[in-house]
């Protein structure tokens, strides 16, 4: 079975909403000023810790769109990719804004924020939950790919999760249970099983054969049984005329 990769996938967004009481500077208007990319660096490093606490398996980054005046309004997403896998979809989309609103209701948890912002007050974290943009598994189908290009392959759903199949797994019996079945680039492959005795061979070791070792045992076993009836008879013949 072949592994499956995933590209291009909409991610689950947390708008986050975030009050810091400190001085507004009018350079945060333009978030490409230094002062801006300074402070943008400090939040997105905090947050991005806060963020991956939710769900660090699947948590991407955390943006910071714009400052605002308020004291200091950061308005940021947090970003979280959708994984093969239907158990953390279903919780990236149920269950994964109560978590982050745990955490964000915390108290304690700015308090790495606020010492790297000169022991500012965070306040009024809100978080918004963005559109569920895959439902379920069966949503994802679209965005997955075989890692390896055979042709024969395909993405067939198993267990909660999209796998790369080939002819191998879909038929068991592809070699008749007389070879080994591969995936190769051109379509399954049988590797026949062959010993001294016999073999079987064709594209699906359909065919067999009797091997060398067969009529080796044979011949043996035929002039061992012809000795054994010569020298039958000859003991025979000796008993008889020595009878006489």
């Amino acid at each position: 079975m072949d592994s499956s990769t995933t590209d291009s996938i909409p991610t689950r967004n947390a708008n986050i909403s975030l009050r810091i009481m400190m001085e507004y500077l009018t350079a945060y208007e333009n978030v490409n000023s230094p002062e801006s990319k300074k402070l943008i660096s400090i939040l997105k490093r905090e947050l991005s810790i806060l963020c991956k606490r939710a769900d660090a398996k699947n948590f991407k980054d955390v943006e910071i769109h714009r400052l605002m005046q308020g004291s200091v309004i950061a308005e940021s997403i947090a970003l979280y990719n959708y994984p093969n896998n239907n158990s953390q979809i279903m919780f990236l989309n149920n269950d994964l804004g109560p978590t982050l609103e745990k955490i964000f209701n915390d108290s304690d948890s700015f308090k790495r924020l606020s010492i790297a912002l000169g022991n500012a007050s965070i306040q009024n974290a809100q978080i918004i939950m963005g559109t569920v943009e895959i439902s379920n598994i069966s949503d994802l189908h679209q965005f997955v790919q075989c890692t390896v290009n055979f042709t024969s392959l395909t993405v067939e759903l198993e267990d909660g999760a999209w796998v790369c199949v080939g002819p191998c797994q879909k038929n068991p019996n592809f070699c008749n249970q007389q070879g080994e079945c591969q995936n190769e680039i051109n379509g399954p492959q049988c590797r026949c099983h062959s010993s001294y005795f016999e073999k079987y061979y064709g594209a699906q070791c359909e065919l067999y054969s009797r091997g060398a070792g067969f009529y080796a045992v044979l011949f043996g076993c035929l002039v061992a049984f012809t000795l054994l009836i010569i020298v039958s008879a000859v003991m025979i013949v000796v008993f008889y005329r020595a009878k006489r």
